[in-house]
C-alpha cells in the first residue's frame, strides 16, 4: 500500500511540474501574467565602518528584509580591502529587494546618506557604493 502512495504522490508531483513548465513557456507562471510586482535589487558595498549608517537608513523607511554579508574583500575605485586587518579593512555588502516604488526611496536615501559622508570628508571619497538591478522573483 505505501507504495502506491508514493507513486501517486510521485505521479502527481510530475503532474504539477509540467503544469509549471507549461505555464512558463506560455509567459505565465510565477513571474509572469497580470499582478506581477516588478522588483529591484539593490546591493550595497561599504567598509565595514558604515554598516550602521545604512542599517540607519533602512530602520528609519522600514526595510525589513535584507541579506547582510561582512568581512568581504576586493579592490574597487577607494581602495582594496584584504578583509584580514580589522573593521577598517572590511567591507559589508547588503543585499535589499523591494517593488519599484519602494526602492526608489531606498535609492534617495542612499545618495542622501553618500552625500553626507563625503561632505564629512571634505569632498573626499568614501566607500560607500549602490548598484540597482532589475529583480524576477523565480522560488
Amino acid at each position: 500500500m505505501e507504495a502506491v502512495g508514493r507513486a501517486q504522490d510521485r505521479e502527481h508531483s510530475d503532474q504539477r511540474l509540467m503544469e509549471i513548465q507549461s505555464s512558463a513557456m506560455d509567459g505565465g507562471g510565477i513571474s509572469g501574467g497580470k499582478g506581477v510586482n516588478h522588483m529591484k535589487m539593490l546591493t550595497i558595498v561599504c567598509r565595514e565602518e558604515f554598516d550602521d549608517f545604512v542599517l540607519l537608513v533602512f530602520i528609519d523607511l522600514g526595510v525589513k528584509g535584507y541579506t547582510m554579508m561582512s568581512g568581504a574583500s576586493g579592490s574597487g575605485e577607494t581602495g582594496a580591502v584584504s578583509g584580514r586587518r580589522g573593521w577598517t579593512d572590511r567591507n559589508t555588502l547588503f543585499i535589499v529587494t523591494l517593488e519599484d516604488a519602494q526602492m526608489a526611496a531606498l535609492v534617495t536615501a542612499m545618495k542622501g546618506l553618500r552625500a553626507r559622508l563625503v561632505e564629512e570628508q571634505h569632498g573626499v571619497e568614501v566607500p560607500l557604493k549602490a548598484f540597482l538591478q532589475p529583480c524576477e522573483v523565480i522560488l
